[in-house]
């Protein structure tokens, strides 16, 4: 299954039940349930394996594109920094 075709799957409600609403349910955020995360987060993470392995990276240029990433994100998420 590729990533697109989970976009339609991936918005899950939260609905609390609330007495002073008529119905008794108020949609109280819109979230991904962490199931629908982690399936989502596999999907992308394996389609993108796949592309990078089509377009000819070699195993330990995966590991290099994802430590760089890594790096990315950490230098990001210091106080201060945005880079996106």
């Amino acid at each position: 299954m590729e990533a697109e075709e989970l976009t339609g799957e991936l918005v899950a409600r939260t609905l609390l039940v609330s007495e002073e609403e008529p119905g008794g349910l108020v949609v109280a955020s819109v979230q991904p349930s962490n199931t629908l995360l982690e399936s989502r987060n596999r999907t992308v993470a394996k389609s993108f394996y796949r592309q990078l392995r089509n377009e000819g990276f070699s195993h330990e240029q995966i590991i290099q594109l994802s430590t760089t990433l890594l790096d990315l994100v950490t230098e990001d998420m210091k106080p201060g920094t945005s880079q996106a």
